[in-house]
C-alpha cells in the first residue's frame, strides 16, 4: 500500500498507547516517512544522538522485530557513495542479519549514536543495508 494518498496515521506503542500523527512527507516509495505528532502533547520525545561518519569495519547493531526484542550485531562492510555527491554516503552495507529487520529499523554505532535507517529498497547478499542518517536528515522537510 502506498502512503502517497494518506494524510495521517495512528502510532501504537508496545504499551498500547496510541497517538495520531500527520504524514508530512513520504519518500522512496514509503521507505522514509516523516511524521508530525498531532495529539502527543503530554509525551516528551528525546531527540536521537546522531553518529559521526560511519567507517568500514565499525561494530554496529540494529533492532529487529519489536515483539521479539531482537538486537542484531554486525560490522559495516561497505559504504556506497551517492552518485550525485561522492562525498555523501548513499547506503551503508552491513553484516547485520536482515531476517527480521523491518524498514525503519535503526542502525546504531557502539556508543549508541544513530548511523542510519533500514530500507526495503536496498538489498545485499551479505546482510542488511541502511540509509545513512546524513541522507535522512538532508531529506527532512523544512
Amino acid at each position: 500500500a502506498s502512503l502517497a494518498n494518506l494524510s495521517d496515521c495512528a502510532l501504537t506503542y508496545p504499551n498500547g498507547q496510541q497517538y495520531r500523527a500527520a504524514i508530512v512527507e513520504a519518500q522512496n516509495g514509503g521507505d522514509i516517512v516523516f511524521l508530525d505528532p498531532v495529539d502527543a502533547s503530554s509525551t516528551s520525545f528525546i531527540p536521537a544522538r546522531l553518529s559521526a561518519s560511519p567507517a568500514v569495519g565499525e561494530l554496529v547493531a540494529s533492532l529487529g522485530d519489536t515483539d521479539a526484542g531482537a538486537l542484531h550485531v554486525g560490522l559495516i562492510n561497505e559504504i556506497a557513495a551517492a552518485t550525485s555527491s561522492p562525498s555523501l554516503p548513499a547506503a551503508i552495507s552491513t553484516t547485520v542479519a536482515a531476517n527480521d529487520l523491518v524498514p525503519g529499523s535503526p542502525l546504531f554505532d557502539a556508543a549508541g549514536g544513530l548511523l542510519g535507517l533500514r530500507t526495503s529498497s536496498l538489498t545485499s547478499a551479505s546482510g542488511a543495508e541502511f540509509y545513512p542518517v546524513s541522507l535522512v536528515t538532508s531529506a527532512i522537510p523544512k
